[in-house]
């Protein structure tokens, strides 16, 4: 518990008074009042800065009022140890985020708080995914009586389990029905010490909401504390259509480039992704902070395996940093590789081919395409911001990878092929497109100012970066559209015959280079959709473009490998479609070939 000197502290640093508004000439102001000296002083609070003026005044209004409740002067007499916010202090912060757009999982924890199961409502991801406005949101919507009964507390660094422990044992006496703790995971104890919220509390009939950054501490808690006695809501991955619908993308182009949190677009913007510094200071803070916190405070440690000699070496932060960043930069490499080996860059190769002959002692027609590009690949590889001064051993990387699966950083979906034989692949994607859209970006970044590619003419270097930009974007799009898909449509399980089948797809990308029958021929599916209630298959080519062209038909068009999909999986139709950011448009080509505007697909899932 805070003692009265830390609290009068704080209070010193906290605005006093209240807000007020005011027309003056048609135009209405926010004033923030307060008398000092004997006088009632006032300044004005601009528009954006509102929400965060009202919350540092319900929190000062909580702090006097337990000051005077420790002084032995409060209304009830009750003490808390937390901050904890109810009545007239939690309408104030609830008024802060009232009017924004809400998350889809609001109703979901609306649907908990309506439930009599003794439960407790868990919601976990990732910072600026939207938990803790979406708490207030919540209450803000409830009626008068409920929210009369409900109480919001807001856990610190110093705060212990026991401490919220005993506060919950005081807002039961005190007859509060609703509890909502935010950043619970920052009690070192939580992952192991959680069980009587739900043993105790919840069989009470509190209706309990526990938000999180640390997702692996709850991932933790819900395997043994909290075991089978949760509702779960998950917050890290936002899909297209509801960073859309929350804060108005009016393009996937800027999902690709800011998406992944709850934060407007732009370069002069606060996102997290605005620019190299920012995302990496986002990966430390936000992801490998994430998962040293779980593996500290659970089992003290015991679940670190093959990270130990890296957290004892205080090396973990890097090492979690630079795997997210080399699978980033693995993603971008290869679209620098295929921009260099592209048939439209044949100019730039060749100069490149001839500059680097006066260099060099080999002839020039001795160079192919894989050596003209091995000084710009070599600089890259020479570029690390995350510099580590360990061996950072092949276990020790998987075991990063499978953490930032579990706290849904890293996702992957299905590579199949037609190939006789063929064991389908995994491949890894980054669900907040934003982070590998900026590590990209960097590679970019180094490009420019390698001393080979600066000898191409300002023409040329223009051309490159668009063609390596372009790729990007649109391997980006292809990943979002086949992890938008498999996350609300896939999922497709085999049943035993008699039973009924799954509803869902099976959803995957189709490549390869032989068909069932052995016949050499390369093909490749953006991506496949087999429906087995239906047997039906759509085939998709997806094209970062806004035009129709009848080269992006030519796997679809492709009669022999269709034949041989639908063959392959006893397809009674099949279904051909361009997804592209176009206009939607009914086989436009006369192929039998639908053009669907992307950005209305992924609104559509």
């Amino acid at each position: 518990m805070e003692d009265l000197g830390d609290i009068r502290e704080r209070i010193k640093q906290l605005p006093q008074g209240n807000l007020t508004r005011k027309t003056i000439k048609g135009h209405t102001y926010t004033y923030l009042q307060w008398r000092e000296g004997g006088k009632v002083r006032s300044r004005v609070v601009h528009e954006e800065q509102l929400p965060a003026v009202k919350r540092l005044i319900a929190e000062r209004n909580c702090l006097e009022r337990r000051l005077e409740a420790m002084r032995g002067m409060g209304e009830e007499g009750e003490v808390f140890n937390l901050d904890v916010y109810t009545g007239e202090e939690l309408n104030l912060m609830c008024a802060s985020v009232s009017t924004w757009r809400e998350r889809h999982f609001c109703e979901d924890v609306r649907t908990y708080l309506r439930s009599s199961e003794p439960r407790v409502c868990v919601m976990y991801g990732l910072r600026r995914t939207g938990k803790s406005t979406a708490m207030l949101q919540t209450i803000a919507r409830m009626n008068d009586k409920d929210r009369g009964d409900a109480a919001f507390i807001e856990v610190k660094v110093r705060d212990t389990l026991e401490a919220l422990l005993q506060d919950m044992k005081t807002l039961s006496r005190l007859g509060y029905r609703f509890v909502f703790v935010d950043e619970v995971t920052l009690l070192e104890d939580f992952s192991e010490g959680a069980a009587p919220l739900a043993d105790i509390y919840a069989r009470l009939g509190i209706r309990i909401v526990l938000s999180g950054t640390d997702s692996l501490s709850f991932w933790f808690a819900e395997g043994t504390s909290l075991y089978d006695r949760t509702t779960t809501i998950h917050t890290t991955w936002i899909p297209y259509h509801e960073h859309a619908q929350v804060l108005g993308t009016t393009s996937v182009d800027e999902y690709i480039r800011y998406g992944g949190t709850m934060q407007r677009g732009g370069r002069r913007s606060r996102s997290s992704f605005r620019d190299s510094h920012a995302t990496y200071a986002y990966v430390d803070s936000a992801i490998a902070h994430n998962i040293q916190h779980g593996l500290e405070f659970y089992r003290d440690g015991r679940n670190m395996r093959n990270l130990v000699e890296l957290w004892d070496a205080d090396e973990l932060t890097n090492v979690i940093n630079r795997v997210v960043q080399q699978e980033n930069h693995s993603f971008a490499r290869k679209s620098i590789d295929r921009a260099f080996k592209s048939a439209d860059l044949g100019s730039a190769r060749q100069l490149l081919r001839a500059r680097m002959a006066e260099a060099s002692p080999l002839d020039a027609h001795d160079i192919d395409v894989e050596g003209i590009t091995a000084s710009l690949m070599s600089a890259l590889d020479v570029f690390d911001p995350n510099p580590t001064h360990v061996e950072v051993s092949a276990a020790a990387r998987a075991e990063v990878c499978n953490w930032l699966h579990v706290i849904e950083v890293f996702a992957d979906y299905e590579v199949r092929s037609l190939e006789p034989g063929a064991v389908p692949l995994r491949a890894e994607t980054v669900t907040q497109p934003g982070l590998r859209y900026s590590q990209a970006l960097e590679l970019m970044d180094v490009l420019r100012n390698n001393g080979t590619f600066l000898a191409l003419t300002q023409a040329e270097q223009t051309l490159v970066l668009n063609t390596i930009e372009a790729d990007v974007l649109g391997r980006m799009l292809e990943e979002i559209v086949l992890h938008e898909t498999v996350a609300a449509r896939g999922g497709w399980e085999w049943r035993p015959a008699g039973e009924e089948p799954d509803a869902r797809l099976e959803v995957f990308k189709l490549s390869g280079n032989m068909l069932p029958s052995g016949k050499a021929c390369f093909y490749e599916f953006d991506m496949v959709s087999y429906d087995h209630a239906t047997q039906a298959l759509d085939l998709y080519e997806i094209k970062h473009s806004e035009k129709v062209a009848l080269g992006q038909t030519r796997h679809l068009t492709n009669a022999e490998v269709v034949t041989a999909l639908v063959d392959a999986y006893g397809a009674q139709s099949v279904e051909r479609h361009v997804l592209y950011r176009g206009s939607t448009l009914p086989d436009p080509l006369g192929l039998g070939i639908d053009y669907v505007n992307v950005e209305e697909y992924l609104l559509g899932l």
